[in-house]
């Protein structure tokens, strides 16, 4: 491994724990194993607890699904400052394109310019300058004024995504 095996660690770490942030979708469901403690659950349901116990998991997960994917990349970026000696992500990923394929390469670059929609755009919606990005490392399935959507789904492929880069990184 190169000189970044403690920062690789790092990063695959905080890739782990982003992860585990996405299983509080699982809190969804609660309200069904407590239909079996009826005095319990009759209680929440008179105190209106369980639809507000959803709504909040609801408000949660869409913060959380931009969160974990700025951070995802953010922690990428620190990751590969130590083995590439660019200072811009998007040249650090294309240095590495010879070690883990251009397919691989591009939906990095697709993660990337996601994450820089999140940051940069009001709104989320895809701006003329994300829209050429993507034109630009061959990124279909996008629009101008777009809205960027996530689901958990979607962030759960982008963080394997994010670790089977890191590893082949780290591994070559």
């Amino acid at each position: 491994m190169p000189s970044g095996k403690g920062k690789y660690e790092d990063f695959m770490s905080k890739i782990n724990h982003a992860e585990k942030i996405l299983d509080i979708i699982e809190l969804r469901e609660l309200s069904t194993p407590l239909s079996k403690l009826r005095k319990k659950f009759l209680l929440l349901q008179e105190l209106r607890l369980i639809p507000r116990m959803r709504s909040l998991v609801e408000q949660t997960i869409d913060i959380a699904l931009p969160l974990l994917l700025v951070f995802s990349v953010s922690c990428l970026e620190h990751f590969l400052s130590t083995c590439v000696r660019k200072k811009k992500l998007y040249k650090m990923i294309d240095d590495c394109e010879f070690k883990v394929g251009k397919r691989l390469t591009r939906k990095i670059h697709e993660i990337r310019i996601k994450r820089n929609i999140i940051i940069h755009s009001p709104e989320q919606r895809t701006e003329k300058r994300n829209l050429n990005d993507f034109i630009l490392h061959q990124i279909t399935g996008y629009k101008l004024n777009q809205i960027l959507k996530l689901t958990p789904e979607d962030v759960k492929s982008d963080l394997n995504t994010l670790r089977k880069f890191a590893e082949q990184i780290a591994l070559s």
